[in-house]
């Protein structure tokens, strides 16, 4: 494993980053940790490590100070900064430095993951001797780590360079054009065994898969207008096999702006959920205009009565029908289409609060910010839509168990908000001075669902949320959803999923 030292005047800070990091998921490790740059210092004199975290203002000797005598001794030493400073100043310095981020506090952990992760990538690559024989899979995760932090402007040019002529990959053209192939719905390793059975090698041989799941092509030529036609028709043959939202970007000058070539390619992908029809979307003829400032009529008329009156497929028409004519609005952007899905489910959520007497339920704060996550990933009309009409779905089932029996409705809203704590049929039993078989009779006739097999399934539902979209450890996990004990979660989880917990995770994209 590589050796971490972190350096922190305040204790709490170095803290919280030991336990709020899973260290060896990138093969780190803490060996060393300072409250201060002259303790810090004297300890890499005897001590030497690979990596330095470090504050920048310290009292006595700064993290930008740190690193450079540090380096004097340590000169392969990687660095990064925290800092509560949004200056440009330190931050040019730092660059100057060869630091791997800066980083403001507090830390974006999300951020500082996929930092400790291009660096831990750096360090193996610094290690490995250039005679060293790679597996076909070892040299293809390489070339996408490199050609992702290539188009991200996350590697420096001679490290480039030297990676580059490693993998054999030729970027020896002055210019660069971009294209992003998406599936719809299939994984990356289909989607690449798609892309190759239709396109001859020359026209996929710098390619990589981004961390949104699409696949990149990018295509090297020695005029802007070579590399378009390249790309266009590497398209257009993508295009005909159908299945596939394409873009291509602009052409660019490779050492320039190559990484706008491939920014502009992602951002043509989002007009997909204007330009339905076409398969191709070309970053060079989109131009953002402002709307025409004509809106949606939401969470008003139709919308309040198909609620009410559980008119679930007028209701999924309505939506259709207003989005496609928004869609239709000259000027519309894939920003507004957005906005407006925003607005109405915000609309719903209000009309649910209003019906419900203000009662703002854990379940259904989190079904909002998951609604607001889909709708912000939808890359489709349709997708977009979809995201509408689930939470208008839940919006009229919650709506329907308002209906019940009051305490059973009481349970349910005190299980969403505190499944994390020990819940029993006796405890909420005599919380609500009812016998508990009698709470138990009720909740089942109600529900349909026994109520430990309905606790049990809410807590799995949370933990596959957060297996789905966090790094934390599997035990984390369990004790965040409410289990004390990590076997019997992976019990119930494999109870109710039919796979362990590890096992679902690995399913991520």
């Amino acid at each position: 494993m590589y050796r971490v030292m972190l350096v922190d005047d305040e204790p709490f800070i170095v803290e919280g980053l030991q336990d709020a990091i899973d260290w060896s998921a990138f093969d780190l490790e803490i060996a060393a940790v300072a409250g201060s740059g002259k303790a810090a210092l004297e300890q890499l004199k005897r001590q030497p490590v690979d990596l330095l975290v470090t504050d920048i203002t310290m009292p006595g000797m700064s993290g930008l100070e740190l690193i450079r005598e540090a380096r004097g001794i340590l000169p392969g030493l990687k660095a990064i900064i925290l800092s509560g400073y949004n200056e440009f100043d330190y931050l040019k310095e730092g660059m100057t430095l060869g630091i791997e981020n800066y980083l403001l506090k507090p830390v974006n952990f999300k951020e500082l993951r996929a930092t400790l992760a291009a660096t831990a990538a750096k360090l193996d690559a610094e290690e490995e001797p250039p005679e060293l024989a790679l597996s076909e899979e070892e040299l293809g995760i390489l070339k996408d780590r490199i050609l992702y932090r290539w188009m991200r402007g996350e590697i420096d040019p001679s490290e480039l360079a030297q990676r580059a002529e490693l993998l054999g990959l030729r970027l020896d053209r002055p210019w660069l054009t971009s294209a992003v192939v998406r599936g719809t719905g299939e994984s990356i390793s289909a989607l690449r065994k798609r892309v190759r059975s239709l396109l001859p090698a020359d026209a996929r041989s710098l390619s990589f898969a981004d961390l949104d799941g699409d696949l990149v092509l990018l295509f090297p030529s020695d005029t802007a207008e070579a590399g378009r036609a390249s790309a266009r028709s590497a398209m257009e043959i993508l295009s005909a096999a159908g299945g596939l939202r394409l873009s291509l970007g602009t052409a660019e000058r490779i050492g320039e702006l190559e990484q706008r070539s491939y920014a502009l390619a992602k951002k043509a992908q989002d007009y997909h959920l204007l330009h339905e029809g076409s398969p191709i979307l070309d970053a060079a003829d989109l131009r953002e205009q402002p709307g025409s400032g004509e809106a949606l009529e939401i969470g008003s008329g139709d919308y309040s009565r198909m609620l009410l009156a559980r008119d679930t497929d007028g209701l999924y028409g309505r939506i259709d029908e207003d989005f496609r004519r928004f869609q239709r609005i000259e000027g519309a952007t894939p920003e507004l289409l957005q906005s407006a899905a925003i607005e109405l489910v915000v609309a719903f959520r209000l009309e649910l609060r209003d019906m419900r007497g203000g009662e703002q339920a854990q379940e259904v704060l989190f079904r909002f910010k998951k609604t607001l996550d889909r709708i912000g990933k939808a890359s489709s009309l349709e997708e977009l839509t979809d995201a509408v009409k689930a939470y208008a779905h839940f919006t009229m089932e919650q709506l329907q168990r308002s209906d019940r029996v009051p305490v059973v409705n009481q349970v349910i809203q005190y299980i969403a908000g505190h499944y994390r704590e020990a819940l029993s049929l006796k405890t909420l039993g005599a919380a609500h001075r009812i016998h508990p078989a009698y709470l138990g009779q009720l909740f089942s006739k109600e529900t349909g669902s026994g109520f430990s097999e309905y606790l049990n399934k809410y807590r799995i539902e949370k933990a596959k949320e957060l297996l789905k979209d966090t790094d934390d450890k599997v035990a984390d996990i369990s004790r965040e959803v409410g289990y004390v004990e990590t076997g019997y979660f992976y019990k119930q989880f494999k109870k109710y999923v039919g796979i362990s917990p590890n096992e679902y995770r690995e399913l991520r994209p």
